[in-house]
């Protein structure tokens, strides 16, 4: 009785002690991964102001006409309409709804 009492125990200390290094090692990396970002961050910023990337040209007004021409016709397709009911006699030619 002690004997599975005791194991139990240590069984319990030891997924205690698991979890803990479990957390601490997530806390290393969330804080390995921060900085890496920021580091990367920088050095993309170095690249863009070497490589002259942030001078861009202008957007053309007729080329930004057209995109928003395009999106309004892409959001227009997305509207459904409601269903029409054709009526047809016996002959199965259409006939006028009434």
């Amino acid at each position: 009785m002690y004997i599975l009492l005791g194991t139990v125990i240590v069984g319990i200390m030891l997924n205690l002690v698991l979890l803990k290094a479990i957390l601490e090692l997530s806390k290393q990396i969330t804080e390995e991964v921060e900085q890496l970002d920021s580091n990367l961050a920088s050095v993309i910023a170095k690249v863009v102001q070497n490589l002259g990337l942030s001078d861009h040209e202008p957007v053309n007004p007729i080329q930004a006409a057209i995109a928003q021409l395009m999106t309004n016709k892409i959001n227009d397709i997305g509207v459904t309409k409601a269903a029409t009911t054709v009526l047809r006699d016996d002959n199965g030619f259409f006939k006028k709804s009434e």
